[in-house]
């Protein structure tokens, strides 16, 4: 399986980046997410994010460590993604009291591309979901 890391580095308490990641519910606050349905609660739900251009992406939920601020999603569904399988871990870190990481661990396996071709496609879609962190939180 092939992995790929993107740090971010947000201007905002990790506690306060935490509560809108954190938040189940908020996938559709993300770039390109028209809406989120889940189905279920905790460990082994199912996130569904449905896209603005009328696909969707099916994630279940593997951890969710609230004290550590970490989520591990297996995704179920692709969409239009050349992908057999796809986890990702996402971590907020504190850096300081007015700053933090987005980190997010991904390990993949391909389907139909070249492992660095996709790797190149998921930075920039987990890379974009910085913008929409800022915005969501007011921060310029």
């Amino acid at each position: 399986m092939a992995h790929t890391s993107i740090r971010q580095t947000i201007p905002v308490p990790a506690d306060t980046v935490w509560s809108l990641i954190g938040d189940l519910r908020t996938g559709d606050r993300w770039p390109a997410v028209l809406r989120c349905e889940l189905e279920g609660k905790g460990i082994g739900c199912i996130r569904t994010l449905h896209l603005v251009d009328g696909n969707a992406i099916r994630e279940r939920l593997e951890e969710h460590d609230d004290y550590a601020r970490k989520l591990r999603w297996e995704v179920l569904g692709f969409s239009k993604l050349p992908l057999r399988e796809l986890h990702y871990t996402l971590t907020v870190r504190e850096l300081g009291p007015d700053d933090c990481t987005v980190d997010w661990d991904v390990d993949f396996e391909t389907v139909g591309d070249t492992e660095e071709h996709v790797r190149k496609m998921l930075q920039g879609i987990f890379g974009s979901i910085r913008a929409s962190i800022l915005e969501n939180l007011g921060v310029d």
